[in-house]
C-alpha cells in the first residue's frame, strides 16, 4: 500500500480511497487514519474487497482496542467483538438504543 487518499465530505466524515489490507498496515497510513478519524468523526472505506470479520478487526485495530458490544444481543454469533449493524438480511437490529436499552 503506497499512500491512502484522504477527502472530507460535504457535512461530515471523509472518504478512504487506496486502503487495502493484502500486506500490513504501514505505521504512516495508521496515524494518517487516526488523524482523520479524529478530525472528521467518520471514515468511509471505498474499494476495500473480501471485508470479512478478520479484516474488520484488523481495521478497527489501527484505532485502538476492541471490546464486547454492550448490548450483547447485537454481538455476533461467532464474534464476540462485532455487532451487526444491517436490518435488512442475515442479522435484524431492531429499534434504537435508549438510555442503554435496545428498544
Amino acid at each position: 500500500m503506497a499512500e491512502v487518499t484522504i477527502t472530507p465530505l460535504s457535512n461530515v466524515g471523509a472518504r478512504i480511497d487506496g486502503f487495502a489490507l493484502d500486506e500490513p498496515v504501514p505505521e504512516n497510513v495508521k496515524r494518517a487514519l487516526r488523524k482523520a478519524w479524529w478530525q472528521h468523526g467518520f471514515l468511509l472505506f471505498r474499494g476495500v474487497p473480501d471485508l470479512d470479520n478478520a479484516k474488520q478487526l484488523t481495521v478497527s485495530r489501527i484505532f485502538g482496542e476492541d471490546e464486547p458490544h454492550t448490548l450483547p444481543e447485537l454481538i455476533l454469533p461467532d464474534e464476540k467483538n462485532l455487532i451487526a449493524v444491517e436490518y435488512e438480511g442475515k442479522y435484524q437490529t431492531p429499534g434504537m438504543v435508549v438510555d442503554g436499552r435496545l428498544v
